[in-house]
């Protein structure tokens, strides 16, 4: 999950008033050509105007690079700065804490909120459209959902809907996605990526790993590794859970 730390102000640039698209472009030396999403803090779309409101009254902003899809994302606020978590964990939440509330769409157009943990064995993939590893880890990812249907799977990041529709596109990822996340990912307490965290019937962490701590040393990651970890976890872990 990268972001690039430009965090205008409109005082910055004495007099500066933001008219148009192509004001913002200039200013941040970006072609012409791009179009753009605008976003508030919390990763949830805003409207053109809004965005243009605020920063004209001297709202910070930054822009998440590299580009894709001929589109540069706009997001209001400074950028975001993950905690990192203890040593030897892969988020700041600990086992038998729930997971933050949340809510949104899918990419594919389903509605979600934390209600989908109830009831069901969980595994979310933090993952980012840049991670190298995170896209690497899809066929296998894939082939994990298609052994193990008992297993409800999300896949989750703070990159934009249309840039992660666009990796889900090349990639043929077969996990619901959902994008625009920031406000998740922050109070989740997630570091990097990939990052997979397993939660339980009731809402609650199980536990949390990077793909490079589930096999060995000179091995590749396979989707068997991470079910054996969910196995591992979901035995050992939940009769201990408050």
């Amino acid at each position: 999950m990268t972001a690039l730390a430009l965090a205008l102000t409109a005082s910055v640039h004495a007099g500066v008033h933001y008219r148009t698209d192509g004001d913002l472009l200039q200013s941040l030396h970006l072609p012409p050509s791009l179009g753009l999403i605008f976003r508030g803090p919390d990763g949830a779309r805003v409207s053109r105007a809004a965005f243009f409101r605020e920063i004209n009254e001297g709202s910070l902003f930054y822009v998440n690079e590299p580009i894709h899809v001929g589109r540069a994302v706009l997001t209001l606020g400074n950028v975001p700065n993950a905690e990192q978590p203890p040593a030897g964990q892969a988020t700041k939440l600990h086992a038998g804490e729930p997971m933050p509330s949340f809510s949104g769409m899918t990419l594919d157009g389903s509605a979600f909120s934390s209600r989908m943990f109830q009831g069901r064995l969980t595994l979310i993939d933090f993952f980012g459209v840049n991670c190298g590893a995170c896209i690497g880890e899809i066929p296998e990812l894939n082939a994990l959902k298609a052994r193990h249907p008992e297993i409800q799977t999300l896949a989750v990041t703070t990159d934009a809907a249309e840039y992660a529709r666009d990796l889900v596109r090349h990639s043929a990822f077969r996990w619901p996605v959902v994008a625009d996340q920031i406000n998740f990912v922050q109070n989740t307490g997630v570091w990097f990526a990939p990052t997979y965290a397993l939660v339980d019937q009731r809402g609650r962490l199980l536990a949390a790993t990077s793909s490079g701590s589930l096999h060995a040393p000179g091995k590749v990651f396979t989707g068997e590794d991470l079910a054996r970890w969910v196995e591992r976890n979901q035995t050992l872990q939940s009769s201990d859970l408050p």
